[in-house]
């Protein structure tokens, strides 16, 4: 029976600290590798977000364009129209012309009430005249109290015909300045002097039809905050420019139900005094028909008149607050145009970044399978340097790009 003691297996040989570096460094190079791919990664999710935001923006940018077109188009079109109307003759409309044609309405109602016996059913054509009469005079009360309203009492906002609204309105007949708001360039709107300086450049840019790709890049010195205060007051200058012409607007539509209901009052006159006319011509009264005739070619020249010229006055205030309307909006479009451009150019620094950091993690996986290599060759040292290296370049390129301290396109 063998009764020797086993001996004790020898302890392991201690691995130098070159050996516990060598063997150590592929974890390293592949944990830097890790993060600068989540680098990546993260500038390509941030890439995809601002092209994202490019195409909501881009939809903003088409709706506010397409407001201005049609604001544009509308007001055109009742310019032409104004000029159609003031190249047949019409005049300047003036409170008088409306006042006038309403009491001479009234004379002539008031002269064939005198000659109802004559026509060919006296007690229904007396009527039909008091009837008009009584719709005429009470059109002329309506008419002078909205060109002559009394103030309002108190702070009487429902109240549109007040004496200061119906000058305004009047005057825009003839004259509706442009509104006048601040501009980019002295806006006083907490945007500092070089922020502002860039942004009325970059519109300038964009007015004049610049390369994209120029613009773009400048549309990255500005701030987020700077672009929200600018959209502020744009929108703050078309909600107040839309109001002053809604507010005189409303108290053109009070004039002109008066027009027309002016108008309508002449369409029955003439209506009433046909038969009249005809019968005095059956008779063979020529001198008294033809006398009729021309009193009822002025009724309807009078009539035809004032609507022509309140019509072009309209029209042409119209074209001059559509166009007010468009170019404030205008200046929303140019702000949208600039968040789009700025949120494409973001995107594409983005995705430059994610490049470059995918070429870093791609060199720092060269180092770690070079550094894999030296742990199973013979010359450690010159395979692990080559591996220190290259993870060094890896690291160098990722704080290169992340810092953004050079001129390449990452």
């Amino acid at each position: 029976m063998d009764t020797t003691t086993p001996q004790a297996a020898p302890p392991p040989e201690k691995k130098s600290l070159f050996a516990t570096v060598v063997a150590t460094t592929p974890v390293l190079l592949a944990i830097i590798a890790t993060f600068i791919l989540g680098q990546s990664s993260s500038e390509m999710t941030k890439a995809q977000y601002q092209r994202s935001l490019a195409s909501q923006n881009q939809a903003k940018v088409t709706n506010q364009w397409d407001f201005f077109q049609a604001k544009r188009s509308r007001g055109t079109t009742y310019e032409a129209t104004a000029n159609l109307l003031y190249a047949q003759g019409a005049e300047p409309f003036t409170k008088d012309n409306l006042l006038d044609a309403a009491k001479n309405l009234i004379d002539e109602i008031q002269l064939i009430e005198k000659d109802a016996g004559q026509m060919s059913n006296p007690a229904k054509a007396l009527e039909k005249i008091k009837a008009l009469r009584t719709r005429a005079e009470l059109s002329l009360k309506q008419i002078g109290a909205a060109l002559n309203p009394p103030i309002a009492a108190g702070n009487d906002h429902q109240t549109i015909l007040t004496p200061d609204s119906v000058k305004s309105a009047l005057d825009a007949l003839h004259a509706f300045p442009r509104a006048k708001h601040e501009t980019n360039a002295d806006a006083d709107d907490g945007i500092d002097a070089e922020q502002r300086k860039i942004l009325v450049e970059i519109i300038k840019d964009l007015r004049a039809f610049k390369p994209e790709k120029e613009i773009a890049s400048r549309t990255l010195e500005l701030k987020t905050d700077t672009l929200d205060k600018a959209m502020e007051r744009a929108k703050a200058n078309a909600a107040k420019t839309a109001e002053r012409g809604k507010a005189i607007d409303r108290v053109l539509e009070e004039f002109d139900a008066l027009v027309d209901g002016h108008a309508e009052l002449a369409r029955e006159y003439q209506q009433i005094m046909r038969p009249y006319l005809a019968r005095i011509k059956a008779k063979g009264k020529v001198e008294d028909a033809e006398k009729l005739d021309v009193r009822i070619n002025q009724v309807r020249t009078a009539s035809a008149n004032l609507l022509a010229y309140y019509k072009a006055a309209r029209y042409r205030f119209d074209a001059r607050r559509y166009e007010d309307d468009a170019r404030s909006n205008q200046e929303a479009a140019y702000l949208y145009d600039i968040h789009v451009l700025q949120s494409s150019a973001r995107s594409d620094r983005h995705l430059g970044r994610s490049f470059g950091f995918m070429i870093a993690m791609l060199v720092a996986q060269v180092s770690v399978t070079i550094g894999t290599l030296a742990l199973a060759m013979k010359w450690r040292l010159p395979t692990w340097v080559i591996a220190v290296l290259a993870g060094l370049s890896a690291i160098a390129l990722g704080v290169y790009i992340f810092l953004e301290m050079g001129p390449l396109n990452f």
